[in-house]
C-alpha cells in the first residue's frame, strides 16, 4: 500500500525537494525489473514558467527548483547558505568582490557543461543593457552586480557597485539565480518557459496545460541520485479537490492543505506532519495612492484588523500571529517587536 503524506504548514519548495531528493541514501542497487517509481505531487494551479528570469511565483517555484540549480543554496529547514554548483567562494575585504570556485564535471541535462562561461551569461542576460522589464526579480538579485567575469573555466567573480550583505542569500534563491544551458536558450529562443534545461535531478518531459507537468530522473545529476524515477505534478485549484485526491490514492503529496479540511484528512487515518511553515500571509498597501498613501489611514486600518480572530476562525488555529513583516526564521527577526492592536 502506498503512505500518503499530508505536509501541513511548509512552503511548496521545501515539501517537494525534501520527498524527491532527500529521501534515502545514494548506495542503494537497481534491477532492471524494479518497478518505476512515480510521486504525484498537487498544487493550486500551473507555473506561471519554467524560466527563472522571468516568473515570481511559489507555483514555478516549486517545479523548479527539482530543474535548475544555483551557485549556492539554502540548507534544508533553514535559511542558511551551502554548496550547490559553486563548491566555495570568497568574499573581499571590503565586501564588495564575490570569488565563486566552481564544481568540476557537472553538465546540463542536455549535455552542455557547466562552467564560468555559463554563470557568465546567466547573469549578464538580467544586467543593463540586456535585461528587460518583464524579469521580475532581476533587479533584486543583480541590481548591485557591476560586473561578473570569467577568471577560468571553473571560477567567477562578482564584483558588486557597493557592498551589500544580502547578495549571498538572494543568489540562493529559485527565482533569478539558478544557471541554465545556454545551448538551450539559444536553441528555444526565449521560449524556454516551456523548455527549462538546468543542472538538476529532474528533467522536463511534458507540460499539459491546466492538468499536468511531468519530471523524470536525471541520470547523469552529479549529486545524490533522487529516489523517484518520475513526477507528476497535478493541478487542481480547489483546496477541497486536492484533499479528496489524497484520501482516495489519487495523488501523494498535496500542497495548500485548507484547515477545514484537517479533521476530515486525520479522521481518514492520513499522516498529518505538523510543523512552523517558513511563509507569512500579509495584507499590503498600495501607499503611491489615495487613501492608503496617508500614513494615518494605514495606521488606523491596522490598529482596526484583529489578528487574533483571524488566526483563529480562519486558519483554525495553524498558524501564530505575526508581530512584524519578517517571519521568526529570518535573519533580523525580533520578537520584541510590538504589533498594532
Amino acid at each position: 500500500m502506498k503512505r500518503k503524506y499530508l505536509a501541513m504548514m511548509l512552503t511548496g519548495v521545501l515539501i517537494l525537494s525534501s520527498a524527491l531528493t532527500g529521501c534515502g541514501s545514494s548506495t542503494g542497487t537497481a534491477t532492471k525489473s524494479a518497478t518505476p517509481k512515480t510521486i504525484i505531487f498537487s498544487q493550486g494551479a500551473d507555473p506561471r514558467g519554467l524560466d527563472p528570469a522571468y516568473v515570481d511565483d511559489g507555483e514555478s517555484a516549486k517545479v523548479m527548483c527539482n530543474i535548475y540549480e544555483g551557485l549556492i543554496k539554502y540548507k534544508d529547514a533553514s535559511t542558511e547558505i551551502a554548496p550547490s554548483l559553486a563548491t566555495d567562494w570568497k568574499i573581499s575585504a571590503d565586501g564588495k568582490e564575490y570569488t565563486f570556485n566552481l564544481r568540476k564535471d557537472v553538465k546540463f541535462q542536455d549535455g552542455t557543461p557547466f562552467n564560468a562561461d555559463a554563470v557568465v551569461f546567466n547573469v549578464e542576460r538580467q544586467l543593463p543593457p540586456k535585461a528587460t522589464d518583464d524579469m521580475p526579480y532581476a533587479s533584486f538579485t543583480y541590481g548591485p552586480v557591476a560586473k561578473v567575469e570569467k577568471l577560468s573555466d571553473l571560477s567567477v567573480k562578482f564584483t558588486l557597485k557597493t557592498k551589500y550583505t544580502p547578495f549571498l542569500a538572494n543568489l540562493a534563491m529559485t527565482l533569478a539565480a539558478p544557471v541554465l544551458s545556454p545551448t538551450a536558450v539559444a536553441k528555444y529562443k526565449g521560449k524556454l518557459m516551456n523548455n527549462p534545461v538546468g543542472t538538476g535531478p529532474y528533467t522536463f518531459v511534458s507540460w499539459d496545460k491546466n492538468q499536468s507537468l511531468k519530471l523524470k530522473k536525471n541520470d547523469t545529476y552529479w549529486g545524490v541520485k533522487p529516489k523517484a524515477d518520475s513526477v507528476v505534478f497535478k493541478f487542481t485549484k480547489e483546496n477541497s479537490v486536492r484533499a479528496s485526491d489524497l484520501m482516495t490514492g489519487g495523488t501523494d503529496i498535496i500542497d495548500g492543505v485548507d484547515p477545514n479540511d484537517i479533521a476530515k484528512l486525520t479522521s481518514s487515518k492520513m499522516k498529518v506532519y505538523k510543523s512552523d511553515g517558513m511563509n507569512i500571509n500579509y495584507m499590503g498597501f498600495n501607499c503611491s495612492r489615495a487613501p492608503f498613501n496617508d500614513v494615518k489611514l494605514r495606521e488606523a486600518i491596522s490598529h482596526a484588523i484583529n489578528r487574533d480572530e483571524l488566526v483563529k476562525y480562519l486558519y483554525q488555529g495553524y498558524s501564530s500571529v505575526a508581530n512584524s513583516p519578517l517571519p521568526s526564521f529570518m535573519p533580523g527577526y525580533d520578537k520584541t517587536v510590538e504589533p498594532y492592536n
